[in-house]
């Protein structure tokens, strides 16, 4: 198997297992792709074929990743990593979802993929697809959500200076259990993201709880 796959699309598995440092473990990454029964794998060249390729799909997944976010030699510690990532993200889906522009794709699908825990195989190629347009954009977003949260909250910071607002968004007591990325905001977009808006709402009449 080794052999063959230094000749499959140029060595492409071989030389992404060295870009991740696998340690050369994406060959037992491909022997369980196939089921237990399917013995004689290696006769059918269009379903070893297919499996190699699901595998350089993952790994290219995980090596655009690593670009991005901590660096992980698996699949499945990868899209973990990523879910992980969302529970740090201070702005609820629901409260952003109108406000994410350019990166809305790439975090409807990486809301999708937190809920549920895992990366579908009908998904994959599209979140290579947009990891590789908005990989850039997310880390920006991701370091800076202040700019978000101004959008969000817009109405209730209106009046207060920027370095106020980041005053506020930093004093925010955060609870990703009850406030995260993937969950249902309740009441107004500000009180979702953790402020309380003392009184009836009024434009610069914010602060954390």
């Amino acid at each position: 198997m080794a052999e063959y796959l230094k000749t499959f699309d140029n060595g492409a598995l071989a030389s992404l297992s060295e870009e991740i440092g696998d340690g050369g473990q994406y060959i037992n990454v491909l022997r369980k792709k196939f089921d237990a029964d399917a013995a004689n794998w290696v006769w059918n060249v269009d379903t070893a074929q297919q499996k190699i390729r699901e595998v350089i799909l993952e790994y290219t997944i995980i090596a655009e990743s690593n670009k991005v976010i901590s660096k992980n030699v698996s699949f499945e510690a990868t899209i973990q990593d990523w879910c992980s990532k969302c529970d740090y993200i201070r702005i609820s889906y629901a409260a952003a979802k109108n406000y994410l522009d350019d990166l809305g794709p790439f975090l409807t699908l990486l809301h999708t993929v937190k809920k549920s825990g895992t990366l579908l195989d009908s998904q994959k190629q599209t979140f290579l697809d947009l990891l590789r347009t908005s990989g850039n954009a997310f880390r920006a977003f991701y370091n800076n959500q202040v700019n978000l949260f101004k959008r969000v909250c817009g109405y209730y910071l209106d009046g207060l200076s920027d370095e106020e607002i980041r005053e506020v968004f930093a004093t925010i007591v955060w609870h990703p259990q009850r406030y995260r990325f993937a969950g249902k905001p309740s009441g107004t977009a500000c009180h979702a993201e953790g402020i309380r808006v003392l009184g009836s709402p009024q434009r610069g009449n914010c602060r954390h709880p």
